[in-house]
């Protein structure tokens, strides 16, 4: 509702000016933001402004004012559009990282204050950018800062929304408990949801960079294919003492065959072991002349239990991996992966990225006793089942 009030105020105050207004998916707008709309500007609909729906935007005739409602789903569909504002609805749904972007390119109509405002749910699972921009100014990708007075964040609690029926606050307290899902959904605080995969992860023990001097016996790359969802290359090195240090990683959606190929090159692998079955794209890594190869095994319960072994700290108090701090993906995916409680640990909860995740799996398969290799030489304190 905030966002659709801004949008309203906005061409009232700014006659002429072209604003969007996105859903995740275009059912969305069908049953959330047009009812919405008309929920609270109804009475005004026909004398103020009208809903021209061939077109899916909001036309004002008197001021020339246009609000589109647009899906944010694929943004190769939101380009084009020349903006004065827009506001983002339900942000931390889906991959709305990149069509943030896209629609921040928009804002370029000429003799308007340009804004772009965004709404969501604090989701560190699923969009964990959303903190990365709005709370701590910076972007981990590019290790860029980000003016913290251009990324203001506002924070409403469900109590003070005053709209509710009387007892909706109460049954859902009663639902959530006292869980970190209440912080996050009653009070938009972000924070870690309960039944992630990984609960003994922590960046303090397991993040670090590769010591110098320290010997190594050699590295590989793992590579998972992407076509919508990203591409992810992660490189492990094996180190003397068998444990395993993760030192770089590429992540890149809508990943071109010239982008993978000069990314894995610029690495000059030894040894590079990719999801087994993107065959054809194997292939064609081979007829680049990169050292490629499938990856032994794309069982969803070794790769878990791979990683669950390998993250467990040892009676030495230390862990059998160790990341770097530029691989950041990978780091915020094993932070927030979570089975889906329906799956009996045979799948991760729906939108969860696992991209990087899955491409160091298929590495860690080339160390481990378990198919064939030296046992390593730590031991530790909890082996998963």
């Amino acid at each position: 509702m905030a966002s659709i009030l801004k949008a309203f105020l906005y061409v009232q105050n700014h006659p002429g000016a072209l604003v969007m207004l996105t859903q995740p998916t275009y059912e969305k707008i069908k049953t959330i933001l047009l009812p919405t709309i008309r929920k609270f500007f109804g009475h005004l609909e026909g004398s103020v402004w009208e809903w021209r729906a061939a077109d899916k935007e909001i036309g004002f005739p008197a001021s020339g004012s246009i609000i589109f409602l647009r899906p944010a789903e694929d943004p190769s569909k939101l380009r084009g559009p020349t903006l004065a504002a827009a506001g983002m609805d339900e942000i931390a749904v889906g991959h709305q990282d990149e069509s943030y972007a896209v629609m921040q390119g928009a804002l370029r109509q000429e003799g308007y204050p340009t804004q772009l405002w965004v709404t969501s749910t604090p989701d560190m699972a699923r969009a964990p950018w959303l903190k990365y921009r709005w709370i701590d100014h910076y972007l981990p990708e590019t290790e860029a800062a980000l003016p913290p007075k251009d990324y203001p964040a506002f924070f409403a609690e469900a109590e003070a929304n005053w709209h509710n029926p009387s007892d909706f606050i109460t049954n859902l307290k009663a639902s959530y408990g006292d869980s970190q899902w209440a912080e996050q959904e009653l009070y938009g605080r972000f924070v870690m949801v309960e039944g992630i995969a990984f609960p003994y992860f922590n960046e303090r023990t397991h993040v670090r960079e590769m010591p110098e001097g320290m010997k190594t016996r050699r590295a590989i790359i793992g590579v998972d294919f992407g076509a919508i969802s990203p591409t992810a290359c992660v490189e492990l090195v094996e180190m003397e003492d068998n444990r395993i240090q993760a030192t770089w990683e590429f992540y890149q959606r809508h990943c071109t065959e010239k982008q993978l190929v000069e990314a894995l090159a610029s690495r000059n692998p030894k040894k590079i072991v990719c999801d087994p079955t993107g065959k054809d794209l194997i292939d064609m890594l081979r007829r680049y002349g990169l050292p490629a190869s499938p990856a032994r095994s794309n069982n969803f319960g070794l790769r878990f239990r791979l990683w669950g072994s390998r993250l467990t700290v040892g009676d030495d108090g230390k862990p059998g991996v160790f990341l770097s701090s530029r691989c950041v993906n990978l780091i915020a995916e094993l932070k927030h992966l979570a089975h889906d409680p329906k799956s009996r640990g045979e799948r991760w909860s729906s939108g969860l990225d696992d991209h990087a995740y899955d491409a160091a799996a298929y590495t860690l398969m080339e160390f481990e006793s378990i198919l064939g290799r030296p046992k390593p030489s730590f031991i530790p304190r909890r082996v998963f089942a």
